[in-house]
């Protein structure tokens, strides 16, 4: 009888250690960083946003070329590139005016965008920090 309990015990011992391998395996990081590979010939839609300036609804085509198009604004001048894990997104009229530019997360069809607003002379930006929810289309 002491034996078979101790090879029980044993056999309990080494299901506890597959079951926590398993679980430490199984917990990695599903988040991707944002790169010109997983976002180029991507479209997003806006979910949610905190910036007054981006409604729900609105979606971001992100072209292969480095060119964007946001829709149902769409301006003159739209490109998008990703540098440091940072995505930034250039718009104006005919020329480059305005950007944001912050952290992009992508879990799965949804990401994150927490960025701010910068004048493309310097002249202002990054007093305030805004976040749009998207969903991949």
């Amino acid at each position: 009888m002491k034996h078979k309990l101790k090879h029980l015990q044993s056999l309990v011992a080494v299901a506890l250690c597959v079951i926590m391998a398993m679980a430490f395996t199984s917990c990695s990081d599903d988040d991707d960083e944002p790169s010109s590979d997983n976002l180029a010939g991507s479209k997003w839609e806006v979910i949610s946003a905190t910036d007054e300036d981006v409604k729900a609804g609105l979606t971001i085509e992100f072209k292969n070329d480095g060119n964007c198009v946001l829709t149902p604004r769409d301006w003159s001048y739209s490109k998008w590139s990703v540098s440091n894990g940072k995505l930034k997104i250039v718009l104006g009229e005919g020329e480059p005016d305005d950007y944001m530019e912050g952290q992009f997360s992508i879990s799965d069809k949804t990401a994150t965008y927490t960025y701010s607003w910068y004048d493309c002379g310097g002249k202002w930006g990054g007093e305030k920090t805004y976040s749009m929810t998207l969903r991949k289309k």
